[in-house]
């Protein structure tokens, strides 16, 4: 069973973090202004931490500031690669954020964030011990950067002033060394090097390639080709008829982040020939390309042509250099090492006929280097509109184009499955034949991108899938064009003077808004709504997507009732969590969409209504569907205060919630994970599901509503593949008693806080009410909040942990934990809200787990069962001291039923 659907999946690493101790003593998650992190307890600058340490730290700031880390006392193992004991920093909340480094030896740390979070990780292996490090953090002002004495490197390690431009790489990305030794701001790419004397941008490919690219030749300077060095502790330069170059330590492990490159000449008239040693291990990629460790081979004047790429654990055949001037590059990242290659390289005779090898096509057929003779299609295996692309496919598409043009791919279909990040299934676009090049755009969900252009003549696309939500594909054309013909003015562009709406009514929409088709980048776009003297504005949002960051630093939609940008803001919004709706206090509306250069989202679709404003309502008081307001006392009293009955409709004594007419077993069995439940016994419980696939559990609180969990539909809130299945016993099977609905509206709470997983609770609309009988129910709201250590029930399908009855309904009986016990540092060390309730035993072994997000934790009040609770997270499945966390349905009451009863 499940406590967390999509949470266990995107957030993992924090899950295990933010539980309880930090593995080194003390707590795993820090949350104060100001405090210390050590390698191990009782810390005094002598006594060694101990062996086999795995310690995790979770920092947070409060919004709006960072947090800056500096070393007291540091004294790891020193190790070149820091492969033994070591600390690994990085900026954000998980390790699936950037690294900023990974730290060893005696050297001082000072590190601080780009955001409000960072992630520390200490491993020690099975040998010496140290003295171990000391750390104070502290919370600051995200302005104040490191401090006078200190420069920023890019990376966001602080190292002393004193230390720039000393031709020693301090920062740990040369960015001590090249962007501040008399160098003006580059206007560069990420993937490109900036020349000092011209601030030309160049391929970082074209650095050390023996051929002079920047005016100064800075691109040839420290490189191997003057020291003489490889990197892989051979010589980098190979002339002559026949030599040998291999990884360092062959065929012993390799060394974790290095880069080594050789520059092979044979005599004028002569190709080069690669012969590889039998014996070849270096790290696989997860997809048919070399994500990791890879060679990588070039020809041509400056190594500018992609020959080939290679990695995994399968000697390459031999491979021909058409050409008397090769590079081969090899590259390794912090991770796995293994025994690395041994390439015997020959001068052959020139065949102007040779090709090398053409692309293994791979498993789906779809693998190919595209050498360019025209306007060409890519798209995934036998693609069909109305079909699904496979399990685990995985494509490759290398397009090699002439030189002086650029390549444009143009999408007429797209559909993948959505999720935050595109962690699943994806289509990522190089620019260039191998990851090494610059990323163009990772793409995901059922929009239809726009345009992408590289800046080279090359292009890489690469798509994947993993075994589960598959959807259409994508079918995508090819052509190469000048550069100077890359105009977007066919792109809509909204920037420019603001546009203004005076009529009662009206609906706009983001550039190229259609609900799939992702919107231009760098806008900047206004609407003013003005409505007469006395009278508001509503603004409903219909649909909205834009890129999801935790300030909303990129794209935005900024909300201000007043005139312009120095009225009251409103709010300022990203991602998928948006507001239903938003009033104005005053007439008028003003409204800025901002997107930056980068990938974004489909945009918006927003309605406005002018009218009068609405009664005001306190906060003791109940709003009608007619806008009236009625104390919330005369709320499910049984009598219809408000006219239309709107009070009355989800309440906890209409005589029939939480009644089964199936009774149900209210006890445990001794098997992880609770027991197989008695078919229909809790007949308000329902399958969520995703193209046909169970995503999260839920609750019936009303013929036509259901209450599930925020974090469930936060990355994806499209309606048009979610359907909502009652009467259920079988996950996949078909039963005898199952109702399926579609879903016409979801109401995320407005305060939902993904980062907290704080007001974790969403409604579904259905398009028509569920037949109410034996089989399908309602359950009831509660009307208080259930007592500390009573037993209540917590039922799904989720993860079963290998514990029995996969695919069944399952029930498992938990006793409520008090707050303070839950909250304690032993426990979920001050994670849980007060919007929450933990249950859970200490010593583990029954809880909810991955599959259940959403689902329903009734107790039992009398002779009916109130729904508690809703599943939303935790740390781990049914383990020792890790209470699930519930979302308390208590807090919501109101704004549920005033939510049922203002959507008639």
């Amino acid at each position: 069973m499940l406590l967390v659907t999509v949470i266990s999946l995107l957030i993992t690493d924090v899950v295990i973090a933010d539980s309880g101790h930090s593995g080194c003593g003390g707590p795993g998650y820090l949350n104060h202004r100001r405090g210390e992190i050590t390698s191990h307890s009782h810390f005094n600058n002598h006594n060694l931490y101990h062996r086999n340490s795995n310690c995790h730290w979770r920092i947070r700031a409060t919004a709006g500031h960072v947090i800056r880390l500096s070393s007291i006392h540091f004294d790891l193992e020193p190790d070149s690669n820091c492969d033994y004991d070591y600390l690994n920093i990085y900026d954000g909340n998980s390790k699936s954020a950037k690294l900023i480094g990974k730290f060893c030896g005696g050297n001082d740390v000072e590190v601080v964030s780009s955001s409000r979070s960072l992630y520390l990780e200490f491993h020690s292996d099975d040998s010496d011990e140290f003295t171990g490090f000391k750390f104070k953090y502290a919370v600051q002002q995200q302005s104040v950067g490191c401090g006078h004495s200190f420069f920023m490197c890019q990376n966001h390690r602080c190292i002393q002033k004193s230390l720039l431009c000393d031709q020693a790489d301090d920062c740990g990305d040369n960015s001590d060394e090249q962007a501040n030794c008399k160098i003006a701001p580059s206007n560069c790419e990420d993937h490109e090097y900036t020349c000092t004397a011209d601030q030309k941008c160049i391929s970082k490919t074209w650095l050390c390639d023996g051929e002079t690219d920047c005016s100064g030749g800075d691109d040839e300077m420290g490189c191997g080709l003057q020291t003489g060095i490889s990197g892989c502790g051979s010589s980098s330069i190979q002339n002559g008829t026949s030599g040998v170059i291999s990884s360092m330590n062959f065929p012993i492990e390799y060394n974790n982040e290095s880069k080594c490159h050789w520059d092979i000449n044979v005599p004028p008239g002569k190709y080069i020939r690669l012969e590889f040693n039998k014996t070849f291990e270096l790290e696989p990629g997860d997809t048919a390309v070399c994500e990791y460790d890879r060679v990588t081979v070039y020809s041509g004047s400056g190594g500018r042509h992609f020959v080939g790429e290679y990695c995994g654990d399968q000697a390459p055949d031999p491979v021909i250099i058409p050409g008397s001037h090769g590079i081969v590059r090899f590259f390794t990242d912090e991770a796995e090492s293994l025994a690395g290659f041994q390439i015997k390289w020959t001068a052959v005779d020139a065949d102007a006929t040779y090709v090398n090898p053409t692309v293994d096509p791979g498993p789906f057929g779809c693998d190919k280097d595209i050498y360019y003779t025209g306007q060409g299609t890519i798209e995934t295996p036998g693609f069909d509109p109305s079909g699904h692309y496979k399990d685990n496919t995985t494509c490759v598409w290398r397009i090699f184009g002439p030189e002086g043009f650029i390549i444009k791919l143009h999408f007429n279909d797209f559909g993948t499955e959505m999720s935050h990040e595109c962690k699943y299934d994806s289509l990522q676009i190089f620019d260039g034949p191998s990851v090494s090049d610059g990323l163009i755009a990772t793409i995901c969900g059922n929009r239809l991108p726009h345009e992408e252009w590289s800046k080279t003549n090359n292009m890489m696309v690469v798509f994947t899938s993993d075994k589960v939500y598959h959807d259409i594909g994508f079918r995508a054309v090819f052509t190469a064009v000048k550069p100077n013909d890359h105009q977007l003015t066919d792109i809509a562009a909204c920037t420019g003077a603001p546009k203004e709406f005076t009529a009662q009514t009206g609906t706009f929409f983001s550039d190229l808004f259609d609900g799939v088709t992702e919107y231009p980048n760098n806008l900047n776009c206004q609407w003013k709504i003005t409505a007469p003297a006395g009278k508001v504005i509503t603004l409903w949002f219909n649909e909205f997507e834009a890129e999801s960051t935790e300030n909303c630093d990129y794209d935005y939609l900024v909300v201000y009732d007043g005139k312009n940008s120095y009225s009251k803001l409103m709010d300022k919004i990203c991602g998928m969590v948006y507001p239903e709706k938003m009033t104005t206090e005053t007439n008028h509306l003003y409204l800025q969409f901002i997107t930056d250069e980068a990938s974004g989202g489909f945009g918006f679709n927003l309605t406005y209504t002018i009218h009068d404003p609405l009664p005001y309502c306190s906060d003791s008081e109940f709003r009608c569907r007619d806008t009236h307001c009625i104390p919330y006392s005369k709320v499910c009293n049984g009598h219809n205060d408000c006219k239309d009955g709107s009070d009355e409709l989800v309440c906890g004594n209409d005589g029939i919630c939480g009644r089964p007419a199936i009774k149900p077993v209210e006890s445990n069995t001794r098997v992880v994970g609770g027991r197989e439940a008695i078919p229909n016994s809790w007949p308000w419980q329902i399958s969520m599901k995703q193209y046909g696939s169970h995503v999260c559990g839920g609750s019936i609180i009303h013929p036509q509503w259901v209450a599930t969990a925020s974090h469930c539909v936060e990355d994806d809130r499209n309606t048009d593949h979610l359907t909502i299945e009652a009467g259920k016993h079988h996950e996949q099977k078909t039963d005898p008693h199952e109702q399926i609905r579609r879903v016409s509206k979801i109401l995320m709470h407005e305060s939902y806080d993904p980062d907290l997983i704080d007001n974790d609770i969403t409604l579904f609309k259905l398009d028509q009410p569920f037949v109410i009988n034996d089989y399908v129910s309602t359950v009831c709201l509660p009307s208080s909040v259930v007592s500390d250590d009573m037993n209540c029930m917590v039922t799904g399908w989720g993860d079963t942990k290998n514990t029995g009855s996969s695919g069944l309904l399952k029930q498992a009986l938990l006793p409520v934990v008090n707050v303070d016990k839950c909250n304690s540092t032993d426990y979920l060390d001050g994670e849980a809200t007060d919007n929450m309730i933990c249950a859970g035993y200490d010593k583990g072994g029954i809880d909810s787990c991955q599959g259940d997000s959403g689902g329903p934790f009734v107790c039992k009040s009398g002779t009916k069962w109130d729904l508690q609770g809703i599943v939303s997270w935790g740390s781990g499945c049914a383990e020792e001291k890790s209470p699930g966390a519930y979302t308390k349905v208590m807090n919501y009451i109101q704004w549920i039923q005033e939510m049922v009863a203002s959507h008639p």
